[in-house]
């Protein structure tokens, strides 16, 4: 075995067995065969190896013994070379040689270190900041700082004889007696200065930050904590307990469990419309609001409550009466108020799509039901199974009646969209100097229309920016600029996106006049009509702001629409007249056919080839008779080649 061999194989023992014992085992090396030569009053080399403390000296030639590095200490490389020892002296054998090698590995201790078997304990929570907090109890109305010690493990731990203070390597105050800690058991100990014995520890945590100190009672440390500043009745600690996760706590927890457990918000009602309300939503109220309220939940742990208000319609399925969401919405305050306008809007959308349009053949009666549940972040109250519903106080229904949402004899303004560009990368320029999208709106009527009051934005429903007085001449143009400014009229606070959005207009009563869906779009190439105000739509590669629409012949075959399309019909409700547009992408055969829910034909609008690109039929509501239909829920069909989609759509009377 070589040298390197045996070294390696003796470090092996020494983790097996134990460290190298200076006095046993490298002592006797030194004295049979090197302290002839290197003793008191006769130091070769100025070495004297008598003694550990000789030995540790520097030689003449340096450092003989460098810790924890044999093969940079003199003393090894003049055994191992064989000119140690000197005279008559038999070399070192080899174990002997590896043995230094290994002590002085191990540090080139005197005696051998002893391994501690540090207990299962930890500082869980401490406060260096009493000034409302804590102990008041305890100390006759004083509050105090606190370290709380928690046994993680498996095993009770007697802390008799461990020593603490605020100090690394220093005693203050003992524990003198048994004291036991179980497992998953706290133990406070109270730094408050005085000298009045165990758990009271004869020194003050300075909340500008020092040292926790904890030693068992041997005297060796278990704990050497060092913190920084402090807040003032916070308290800093482990959650969950005994875990390396630290968190600030505003309620300290001396002696118990910072695992708080939480609390769920506490109970509510609801106040309005209260159960079984009967709403009226006609024209004379349809731009008011309903507003919504509920009683506040207070959180008993002082959380931050935030409520989940959720409106819900009814459907008959194959198990009874069940529920889908039609509108929710989290507030932090405890009342929500809905427009008229798109609460009713809403109601009729939903009850169109749902058993045939059933529960709209009577528009008096209309059931709504509507809820309300409190969150914390972690628990709820008033949150249950829509099943559920008016069983726990946390949902009511009322009653809705529309039949008061009469239209019969009013006209939509003849106005239309005439052209738009909603990629505008180096054209057009806008008031303001900057390329901006648009939207040209086009008077194809004989009379002036004035729009003051009428409402603007990307989004149906939505209102962003209102137009003051400001007329619109016959055959006459007005462009809104899309800037997404706050700037007002004709600039609009919102963009259009290039992929498709909406165009929304309504009137100055809110009524919806215009609600156009578009799909994605080309930089630069506006969409409108041509001629102006008919219902041809291309596309052109010169835009034309606030003129005339001029033909691009050379688009031709570049914008066709890539896929057969059809939009929602418009207005939906209706009363008398909605239109039903689409896109194709080639010259083809379409039939556009109104039915009623019995599947019957009532009227065949288009039967024709027409055109690629946008096309659009108005309905007005009559049969192939002529004759006017009775309101409720009719089905429209557009087939395209062997393309066929189908639609709902809503009469009102």
């Amino acid at each position: 075995m070589n040298t390197r061999m045996a070294l390696y194989f003796l470090i092996l023992l020494s983790f097996l067995y134990g460290q190298v014992d200076y006095a046993t085992e490298i002592q006797p090396i030194f004295t049979n065969s090197c302290t002839s030569c290197h003793q008191y009053g006769n130091t070769s080399g100025g070495l004297n190896l008598t003694s550990y403390s000789g030995v540790m000296a520097s030689s003449n030639s340096g450092t003989s013994v460098v810790p924890g590095d044999h093969a940079n200490s003199l003393l090894w490389q003049r055994v191992n070379d064989g000119s140690m020892p000197g005279s008559n002296q038999p070399d070192l054998t080899a174990d002997e040689i590896n043995l230094i090698a290994q002590w002085i590995d191990e540090g080139a201790l005197e005696v051998p270190a002893v391994e501690v078997d540090t207990p299962d304990v930890v500082i869980n929570e401490f406060l260096a900041g009493s000034e409302n907090c804590c102990g008041s109890d305890i100390f006759d109305g004083n509050n105090e700082d606190f370290v709380e010690l928690y046994n993680y493990g498996t095993d009770l731990i007697n802390i008799n004889g461990w020593g603490f203070s605020d100090t690394d390597g220093l005693i203050t105050t003992v524990c003198t007696t048994n004291t036991i800690i179980a497992p998953g058991d706290f133990l406070v100990l109270w730094y408050t200065g005085d000298n009045n014995g165990f758990p009271e520890i004869n020194e003050k945590l300075s909340k500008d930050g020092e040292t926790i100190y904890i030693a068992d009672a041997d005297g060796n440390p278990i704990i050497s904590y060092d913190f920084g500043p402090q807040t003032d009745d916070i308290s800093y600690g482990r959650n969950p307990d005994g875990s390396d996760t630290w968190e600030y706590f505003s309620v300290p927890t001396p002696g118990e469990s910072n695992v708080i457990e939480n609390l769920p918000p506490g109970p509510f009602s609801l106040i309005y419309p209260e159960n079984n309300d009967t709403l009226v939503i006609d024209l004379n109220n349809l731009n008011d609001s309903t507003v919504f309220s509920w009683e506040e939940s207070v959180d008993p742990d002082g959380d931050s409550i935030q409520y989940i208000f959720q409106l819900y319609g009814g459907w008959g399925g194959m198990l009874g009466l069940e529920f889908d969401i039609i509108y929710n919405q989290t507030l932090d305050n405890t009342e929500l108020s809905i427009s008229n306008n798109f609460f009713s809007s809403t109601i009729i959308n939903f009850y169109s799509e749902v058993n045939d349009g059933y529960f709209l053949q009577d528009l008096s009666s209309i059931p709504v039901w509507w809820s309300v549940f409190s969150s914390d972040g972690t628990d709820t109250y008033g949150e249950d199974a829509s099943d559920d519903l008016g069983y726990n106080d946390n949902g009511f229904v009322v009653t809705v009646d529309l039949s008061g949402i009469d239209t019969t004899g009013t006209e939509d303004p003849e106005i239309v969209i005439n052209e738009f560009l909603a990629a505008n990368e180096i054209c057009c320029i806008s008031p303001d100097g900057n390329t901006e999208d648009f939207v040209e709106l086009y008077n194809f009527g004989t009379d002036t229309i004035n729009i003051n009051g009428w409402g603007f934005s990307d989004t149906n429903g939505q209102v962003a920016t209102t137009a003051p007085d400001t007329n619109i001449a016959p055959e006459g143009f007005i462009v809104l600029w899309f800037t997404g400014d706050t700037t007002g009229f004709p600039e609009i606070d919102s963009k259009l996106s290039p992929d498709g959005e909406t165009i929304y207009i309504a009137d100055s009563d809110g009524n919806p006049i215009i609600s156009y869906d578009f799909g994605p779009q080309t930089d630069d190439i506006s969409y409108g009509r041509f001629p102006d105000g008919s219902e041809s739509w291309t596309y052109f590669s010169s835009p034309t702001p606030g003129a005339p629409n001029i033909e691009s012949l050379q688009l031709q075959n570049e914008l066709i629409p890539k896929s057969f399309t059809v939009f929602p019909a418009y207005p939906n409700p209706f009363n008398p007249v909605t239109t039903l547009s689409y896109d194709i992408p080639n010259k083809g055969f379409v039939d556009v056919t109104v039915y009623d829910m019995m599947g019957r034909a009532i009227k065949n609008l288009v039967r024709s080839d027409q055109s690629y690109g946008y096309n659009s039929i108005k309905w007005n509501a009559t049969n192939n008779q002529n004759q006017i239909v009775p309101a409720g829920v009719y089905i429209y069909k557009i087939e395209f080649g062997k393309l066929v989609v189908t639609r709902k759509m809503i009469l009102l009377k």
